[in-house]
């Protein structure tokens, strides 16, 4: 991986034009990087002068990354930079880039959805995509070519519904925030959120193990989802959650699954359920008309 961020001398760079490159030092660069990037790890708030050269090995000497495949941003929205921002998107529609990582890092959520509908103006090509620790959810409505999306960190029922309305999404993952910040957004009441169909997802993987969780959260959540063409599902979370209701759920809405690791225990589908004679009550059928009561309004305002 061609990792610009280190590629030059910080004391250097801040005086370097890309005019005073030398014939000697382009032939350097093509002669040990043409051809060769398949990775690009690359900061949006590199100097100006830095991103002159990228520019020129990127774009105009496209013979250096015909293969570029995987690309690792780091989106911050800031006046200053708006040439290499600029510079920065322009990089989205080399041909051949198929992956997208997005780190969040310090920046704004205006940089975050920036790159965002950047990747779907000037990209869409890209079917994988990454995004690490959003301090919010972004819009992933733009993402409408995605076949792959994995989200590490905040992720709430709005987030969940946009993902649904993704016509050739595939995959999801839903990892823990790295530092046991909220996933799912609990102030949100799930139970209460609009039922909502993945069409075309096959796999589904959520790791959520924080013992903060409300119990009945996670059922909740397969309750209001119809998966059809699921056939991958790979789930780790607190022992205190229903999952029992979760694998009825399941049964019901998912006929094709057939790879199924549930907090660790492998099985092959379909998930078949036996009915206890006691146990009708435990899972009487959903009311839909219930699930639609949305009691916060503030959050109810994205689906008005």
């Amino acid at each position: 991986m061609l990792d610009y961020n280190f590629l030059f001398d910080p004391a250097e760079v801040h005086s370097l034009d890309h005019t005073e490159f030398t014939t000697e030092q382009w032939d350097q660069f093509q002669k040990e990087y043409a051809g060769k990037v398949t990775e690009l790890d690359i900061d949006v708030v590199l100097t100006p002068a830095c991103w002159s050269i990228v520019n020129d090995l990127v774009r105009k000497h496209r013979s250096l990354c015909p293969n570029l495949q995987k690309l690792y941003t780091y989106p911050r929205r800031e006046p200053e930079i708006d040439d290499r921002w600029m510079a920065m998107t322009a990089l989205l529609a080399h041909p051949a880039l198929r992956s997208v990582e997005i780190v969040q890092g310090d920046s704004s959520d205006e940089g975050m959805n920036d790159i965002i509908y950047a990747l779907a103006a000037k990209a869409p090509h890209i079917d994988d995509v990454s995004v690490d620790t959003p301090a919010s959810c972004p819009d992933y409505a733009a993402f409408s070519e995605v076949k792959r999306l994995s989200v590490s960190g905040y992720f709430d029922h709005k987030a969940w519904r946009e993902c649904a309305m993704l016509p050739k999404l595939e995959t999801l993952e839903l990892w823990e925030f790295p530092d046991g910040g909220e996933i799912w957004g609990l102030k949100i009441r799930w139970k209460q959120t609009y039922a909502v169909t993945f069409a075309n997802l096959k796999t589904l993987r959520i790791h959520d193990e924080d013992e903060g969780r409300e119990p009945d959260l996670l059922a909740s959540i397969f309750r209001n989802t119809t998966m059809p063409l699921l056939q991958t599902i790979e789930l780790h979370c607190t022992e205190d959650v229903d999952m029992a209701m979760i694998r009825r759920y399941l049964a019901e809405r998912s006929p094709l699954l057939r790879e199924i690791n549930l907090n660790g225990e492998e099985e092959t589908g379909p998930i078949e359920i036996v009915d206890e004679e006691d146990g009708d009550d435990e899972y009487e059928e959903y009311d839909d008309e219930a699930s639609m009561e949305v009691e916060d309004d503030d959050e109810s305002d994205h689906y008005q």
